[in-house]
């Protein structure tokens, strides 16, 4: 009976570990995720920002 509790714990232990893993694995790549969304937000906005300036020295040029 000794035995059994002990091959028990050991086999919840080994559950919760591997749970763990992976939660941490699944955090990581929202992480990544994220970053990338952020990191491609602030791209198109520079874009917009720099079609912006050469309407604007468009503009000028024709005036």
């Amino acid at each position: 009976m000794n035995e059994m509790i002990r091959i028990l714990i050991i086999i919840v232990l080994i559950y919760y570990l591997v749970k763990g893993l992976l939660y941490l694995l699944f955090w990581q790549a929202a992480v990544r995720s994220e970053a990338r969304g952020l990191e491609m937000k602030r791209k198109r906005m520079e874009m917009r920002e720099r079609k912006k300036q050469r309407r604007a020295q468009e503009r000028n040029k024709e005036e």
